[in-house]
Protein backbone atom coordinates (compact mmCIF):
# COMPACT_ATOMS: atom_id res chain seq x y z
CA UNK A 1 0.00 0.00 0.00
CA UNK A 2 1.58 3.50 -0.68
CA UNK A 3 0.42 6.75 1.33
CA UNK A 4 -0.15 9.78 -1.22
CA UNK A 5 -0.45 12.88 0.95
CA UNK A 6 -3.04 15.11 0.48
CA UNK A 7 -4.08 18.54 1.33
CA UNK A 8 -7.25 19.56 2.99
CA UNK A 9 -7.77 22.55 0.61
CA UNK A 10 -8.33 19.91 -1.97
CA UNK A 11 -11.33 18.19 -0.58
CA UNK A 12 -14.75 19.37 0.73
CA UNK A 13 -15.99 19.39 4.01
CA UNK A 14 -14.62 19.87 7.48
CA UNK A 15 -12.38 16.95 8.54
CA UNK A 16 -9.48 15.75 10.70
CA UNK A 17 -6.58 15.01 8.75
CA UNK A 18 -5.37 12.69 11.48
CA UNK A 19 -8.60 10.31 10.16
CA UNK A 20 -7.81 10.52 7.08
CA UNK A 21 -7.12 6.66 5.28
CA UNK A 22 -6.13 5.83 1.89
CA UNK A 23 -6.45 2.17 -0.08
CA UNK A 24 -5.48 1.61 -3.31
CA UNK A 25 -7.51 -0.79 -5.44
CA UNK A 26 -7.43 -1.65 -9.25
CA UNK A 27 -10.53 -1.00 -11.23
CA UNK A 28 -11.07 -1.90 -14.68
CA UNK A 29 -11.52 1.22 -16.87
CA UNK A 30 -14.01 1.61 -19.80
CA UNK A 31 -14.31 1.41 -22.42
CA UNK A 32 -10.59 0.67 -23.41
CA UNK A 33 -10.54 -2.02 -20.34
CA UNK A 34 -7.18 -0.29 -19.30
CA UNK A 35 -6.47 -0.36 -15.49
CA UNK A 36 -6.57 2.46 -13.97
CA UNK A 37 -5.16 2.89 -10.27
CA UNK A 38 -7.64 4.81 -7.90
CA UNK A 39 -7.30 5.29 -4.16
CA UNK A 40 -10.67 5.12 -2.16
CA UNK A 41 -10.59 8.12 0.59
CA UNK A 42 -12.09 7.72 3.64
CA UNK A 43 -13.20 10.93 4.88
CA UNK A 44 -14.63 11.12 8.76
CA UNK A 45 -16.82 14.17 9.78
CA UNK A 46 -18.45 14.85 6.06
CA UNK A 47 -22.32 15.30 7.92
CA UNK A 48 -23.23 12.31 9.98
CA UNK A 49 -21.61 9.08 8.60
CA UNK A 50 -18.15 8.64 6.68
CA UNK A 51 -18.16 9.59 2.80
CA UNK A 52 -16.29 7.62 0.21
CA UNK A 53 -14.73 8.90 -2.77
CA UNK A 54 -13.22 7.72 -5.86
CA UNK A 55 -10.32 9.87 -7.11
CA UNK A 56 -7.29 9.00 -9.98
CA UNK A 57 -4.54 8.86 -8.36
CA UNK A 58 -2.79 11.00 -11.02
CA UNK A 59 -5.74 13.57 -10.25
CA UNK A 60 -4.97 13.05 -6.48
CA UNK A 61 -1.16 13.73 -7.22
CA UNK A 62 -1.83 16.80 -9.31
CA UNK A 63 -3.87 18.15 -6.40
CA UNK A 64 -1.00 17.25 -3.46
CA UNK A 65 1.14 19.34 -5.94
CA UNK A 66 -0.29 22.37 -6.45
CA UNK A 67 -1.09 21.94 -2.73
CA UNK A 68 2.20 22.52 -2.12
CA UNK A 69 2.06 26.08 -2.73
CA UNK A 70 1.30 28.95 -0.61
CA UNK A 71 2.16 26.83 2.31
CA UNK A 72 4.96 29.35 4.00
CA UNK A 73 4.18 30.87 6.96
CA UNK A 74 3.46 34.68 7.84
CA UNK A 75 6.45 36.77 7.62
CA UNK A 76 5.78 39.77 8.90
CA UNK A 77 4.50 40.45 12.46
CA UNK A 78 2.99 43.66 11.66
CA UNK A 79 1.60 42.32 8.99
CA UNK A 80 -1.75 40.39 8.54
CA UNK A 81 -0.88 38.26 5.61
CA UNK A 82 2.59 37.48 3.17
CA UNK A 83 1.72 40.97 0.99
CA UNK A 84 4.00 41.57 -1.73
CA UNK A 85 5.24 44.93 -1.94
CA UNK A 86 3.76 46.78 -5.21
CA UNK A 87 5.26 50.09 -6.56
CA UNK A 88 6.72 52.62 -5.00
CA UNK A 89 8.92 55.94 -5.29
CA UNK A 90 11.81 53.52 -4.97
CA UNK A 91 10.92 51.00 -7.58
CA UNK A 92 8.35 47.46 -7.48
CA UNK A 93 8.38 44.62 -5.25
CA UNK A 94 7.60 41.69 -7.14
CA UNK A 95 9.29 38.74 -9.18
CA UNK A 96 11.06 39.68 -12.30
CA UNK A 97 10.31 43.61 -11.95
CA UNK A 98 12.50 46.05 -13.28
CA UNK A 99 15.96 47.10 -11.79
CA UNK A 100 18.56 49.59 -12.99
CA UNK A 101 21.18 48.93 -15.72
CA UNK A 102 18.72 46.33 -17.12
CA UNK A 103 18.58 43.88 -14.05
CA UNK A 104 15.44 42.25 -12.80
CA UNK A 105 14.15 41.59 -9.24
CA UNK A 106 14.93 37.94 -8.73
CA UNK A 107 12.95 37.83 -5.37
CA UNK A 108 10.11 39.09 -3.62
CA UNK A 109 9.54 41.59 -1.34
CA UNK A 110 7.36 41.24 1.68
CA UNK A 111 5.80 44.19 3.11
CA UNK A 112 6.76 44.82 7.09
CA UNK A 113 7.28 47.60 8.96
CA UNK A 114 10.95 48.57 9.93
CA UNK A 115 11.47 46.80 13.92
CA UNK A 116 8.86 44.21 13.13
CA UNK A 117 9.56 40.73 14.14
CA UNK A 118 9.88 38.47 10.94
CA UNK A 119 9.29 34.78 10.93
CA UNK A 120 10.58 31.66 9.35
CA UNK A 121 8.67 30.50 6.58
CA UNK A 122 9.19 27.11 6.86
CA UNK A 123 11.65 24.83 9.22
CA UNK A 124 14.22 23.53 8.63
CA UNK A 125 17.87 25.37 9.51
CA UNK A 126 19.88 28.27 8.78
CA UNK A 127 22.93 27.85 6.39
CA UNK A 128 24.97 31.44 7.26
CA UNK A 129 24.82 34.84 7.18
CA UNK A 130 23.84 36.31 3.76
CA UNK A 131 24.23 39.86 2.50
CA UNK A 132 22.52 41.58 -0.01
CA UNK A 133 24.79 44.61 -0.79
CA UNK A 134 28.05 43.58 1.31
CA UNK A 135 28.51 47.47 1.66
CA UNK A 136 27.81 47.47 5.57
CA UNK A 137 25.43 49.60 5.35
CA UNK A 138 22.09 49.72 8.09
CA UNK A 139 19.85 47.10 6.58
CA UNK A 140 22.65 44.92 4.73
CA UNK A 141 22.55 41.84 6.64
CA UNK A 142 20.33 38.55 6.19
CA UNK A 143 20.64 34.51 6.08
CA UNK A 144 20.14 31.82 3.92
CA UNK A 145 17.76 29.25 5.30
CA UNK A 146 17.25 25.37 3.59
CA UNK A 147 14.71 22.48 4.54
CA UNK A 148 11.41 21.43 4.20
CA UNK A 149 12.24 21.48 0.51
CA UNK A 150 13.55 24.95 0.07
CA UNK A 151 16.70 27.03 0.58
CA UNK A 152 15.82 30.77 0.36
CA UNK A 153 18.30 33.93 1.06
CA UNK A 154 16.07 36.66 2.97
CA UNK A 155 17.51 39.97 3.15
CA UNK A 156 17.46 43.07 5.71
CA UNK A 157 16.77 41.48 8.89
CA UNK A 158 19.26 41.49 11.80
CA UNK A 159 18.70 37.38 12.75
CA UNK A 160 18.86 35.89 15.89
CA UNK A 161 21.51 34.06 14.96
CA UNK A 162 23.33 32.92 11.50
CA UNK A 163 23.46 28.74 11.84
CA UNK A 164 21.54 25.98 14.02
CA UNK A 165 17.88 24.78 13.48
CA UNK A 166 14.49 26.84 13.18
CA UNK A 167 10.71 25.97 13.58
CA UNK A 168 8.04 27.16 10.85
CA UNK A 169 7.29 30.29 12.53
CA UNK A 170 9.87 31.04 14.90
CA UNK A 171 11.19 34.32 15.46
CA UNK A 172 14.21 34.51 12.90
CA UNK A 173 15.35 37.83 13.44
CA UNK A 174 13.76 41.88 13.44
CA UNK A 175 13.23 43.96 10.34
CA UNK A 176 16.39 46.76 10.00
CA UNK A 177 15.55 50.52 9.01
CA UNK A 178 14.83 50.81 5.69
CA UNK A 179 13.65 54.15 6.15
CA UNK A 180 16.63 55.08 7.04
CA UNK A 181 18.52 53.82 3.51
CA UNK A 182 15.51 54.12 1.64
CA UNK A 183 13.21 56.90 2.81
CA UNK A 184 9.83 56.93 1.41
CA UNK A 185 10.16 52.86 0.27
CA UNK A 186 7.89 50.32 1.55
CA UNK A 187 9.61 48.57 4.16
CA UNK A 188 9.85 44.76 3.17
CA UNK A 189 11.32 41.38 3.85
CA UNK A 190 13.59 40.62 0.75
CA UNK A 191 12.74 36.43 -0.12
CA UNK A 192 14.42 35.32 -3.00
CA UNK A 193 14.86 31.24 -3.84
CA UNK A 194 18.81 30.25 -3.67
CA UNK A 195 18.09 28.98 -7.74
CA UNK A 196 16.58 32.60 -8.15
CA UNK A 197 13.38 30.62 -9.49
CA UNK A 198 9.94 33.00 -8.50
CA UNK A 199 9.11 32.08 -4.94
CA UNK A 200 5.68 33.83 -4.61
CA UNK A 201 3.45 31.10 -5.16
CA UNK A 202 4.53 30.19 -1.45
CA UNK A 203 3.30 33.44 -0.23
Amino acid sequence: MHLIPLHPATLPGTWDPKEISFRESQREAQPKKSKETLLLIKLQGLGNSPSILWVSSSVLLFSSFLATAAQWAKICSSQPTNKIRGCDSKGCGGYNDPRGGGRKHRGVDVVCEDGSVVYAPFSGKIDKQARPYGNGNDIDNGVQLSGSGFCIKMFYIKPVKYSGPIKKGEKIGILLPMQRVYQGITSHVHIQNCDLTDPTPNL
